[in-house]
């Protein structure tokens, strides 16, 4: 009986152990667990705060950058606005318009004399007009055919080489930021093609108040402006500077225009080219005018007397033009060859001026030069002022037509006449 006893016991207290080994290890695995989660918490927390670390650098990078590029965007505005200031002027465009000979003729200092001049003629005109405002710039840009202008001074005498043309221009362009002589090239439409969009760009900017145009002896722009003529604030936003007389078209295309004059600045006649007749007739030479496109070779009607047109240059002095052989109208001036028949005199003809009139727009009307025009409303030019021999260059060009009378007894026909036989 005691040791049934004692065998129970001891299974109890063997239990009783087991158990107590079983509780002592749950807790113990309890007590693992609580750490591990202690642990991993400690892990999440160090996670989440790294992250935290990770984007506030990453955000602050961001706001660098954005910041940064604010910065730059408002440098940009601060310089687009300093140009649309610069656009608020007044702008000068320059084409046929040359600058008085003694500027030209000082080159570099003449051309930074030139363009302050022009500036100031321009700025004085406009707030004389009530037109412009000290807080304004102002826009010069001429077009030119530089190497065509340049030998055009050379060849009428104004400066011994063209070097001296070039320094000018040099001179002009460096003297204000905001002015400047352009080559446009040697195409014959270039520089109106740039002057006319140029002319474009600035009406249709609200922040360009005024736009002054020097094309006054240019008859072709009449066509160009006539659109904007009709447009609300056109004569109030548009100046011309008058230096060759404006043509009948232009005239009645800004009659209620302002203009002003630049007479000491800005040459009122076209340059003239001496051309000369024969290696004996130095002082014997045929003078023609040029322009800032082309090395135009016409004349004015009265000659200055005759002098050196620069000192220190031993340069030919203006004289009569050759004599032009028109016919009169009496038959005794029409020669006749053995057989009867009519035939041409002789006349001089100068192929410079022959090659600027066939490149002239509209041409040039042979009855106005050679005879009497009596049409009504004439498409061709009138506006050229001829000497003799660009009179008697012209009637060579005539007679390349032949006359259609079968036997023309008019002595101002000026149509051409060839014998049909030896």
């Amino acid at each position: 009986m005691a040791d049934v006893e004692t065998s129970r016991v001891t299974a109890l207290a063997r239990d009783w152990e087991s158990t107590l080994g079983a509780v002592q290890k749950r807790n113990a695995v309890f007590q693992a667990s609580q750490a591990i989660d202690t642990t991993l918490l400690d892990c999440l927390r160090l996670t989440a705060v790294q992250q935290l670390i990770d984007l506030v650098g990453a955000l602050t990078l961001e706001r660098d950058r954005l910041q940064a590029k604010c910065d730059r965007q408002d440098f940009e505005c601060d310089n687009l606005v300093t140009k649309w200031k610069a656009c608020e002027a007044s702008t000068s465009m320059l084409q046929k318009q040359q600058f008085c000979d003694r500027y030209v003729q000082a080159g570099v200092a003449g051309g930074t004399e030139a363009a302050a001049a022009l500036r100031n003629v321009i700025k004085t005109q406009l707030i004389q007009a009530k037109r412009f405002e000290e807080h304004w710039d102002i826009f010069i840009r001429g077009y030119m055919n530089a190497d065509g202008l340049a030998r055009t001074y050379r060849r009428c005498g104004i400066v011994a080489g063209e070097d001296t043309f070039r320094d000018f221009v040099r001179g002009f362009n460096k003297a204000i930021s905001l002015v400047e002589l352009i080559d446009a090239g040697d195409d014959k439409e270039a520089a109106d093609t740039r002057i006319q969009k140029t002319f474009e760009v600035f009406y249709s900017n609200q922040h360009c108040k005024q736009l002054v145009l020097a094309v006054s002896g240019d008859r072709s722009y009449t066509g160009f402006l006539r659109p904007y003529v009709s447009l609300e604030h056109f004569e109030h936003r548009v100046s011309f500077v008058e230096a060759l007389p404006f043509t009948r078209d232009m005239v009645d295309l800004t009659t209620s225009l302002h203009k002003f004059r630049a007479p000491n600045l800005l040459r009122n006649d076209k340059v003239v080219i001496i051309t000369q007749t024969s290696a004996s007739a130095a002082s014997q030479s045929a003078p023609s005018t040029g322009t800032y496109a082309t090395a135009v070779a016409l004349q004015r009607q009265t000659m200055p007397a005759a002098s050196p047109v620069n000192a220190g240059a031993a340069m030919p002095a203006y004289g009569s033009a050759p004599p032009l052989v028109a016919p009169s109208r009496t038959s005794d001036t029409i020669k006749r060859n053995a057989r009867g028949e009519r035939v041409d005199e002789p006349v001089p003809s100068d192929s410079a001026l022959r090659e600027t009139f066939m490149s002239l727009s509209p041409r040039l009307c042979f009855d106005h030069y050679l005879t009497t025009c009596a049409r009504a409303s004439c498409d061709k030019n009138h506006e050229i002022r001829m000497s003799e021999l660009g009179r008697s260059t012209l009637l060579s060009m005539a007679r390349n037509l032949t006359c259609r009378k079968r036997d023309c007894v008019d002595p101002t026909c000026y149509f051409g006449h060839r014998a049909t036989s030896n």
